[in-house]
């Protein structure tokens, strides 16, 4: 499980990253945001962004939650 400090260091670093993406990645980079702000577990990930795949918003959360449960250090989007 990651740390509070490696969570508010993550969020800063993406959070930067919305200044110069495209729109259709912001859609994406606020539901990773939503899931380390909020601590969103999968069952609230999956209510949230599902959308029958149409958009990587949900994998990519899925990701986020992976990334804070210490199940990967790869967090990209």
């Amino acid at each position: 499980m990651r740390t509070e400090e490696e969570i508010e260091a993550k969020i800063k670093e993406i959070g930067a990253e919305l200044d110069d993406c495209k729109y259709s990645q912001r859609e994406v980079i606020d539901a990773i945001l939503d899931v380390l702000e909020n601590d969103l577990e999968s069952d609230e990930i999956e209510g949230k962004y599902f959308d029958e795949n149409k958009t990587d918003r949900e994998q990519c959360a899925n990701r986020a939650r992976d990334w804070m449960d210490g199940e990967t250090d790869e967090l990209y989007f």
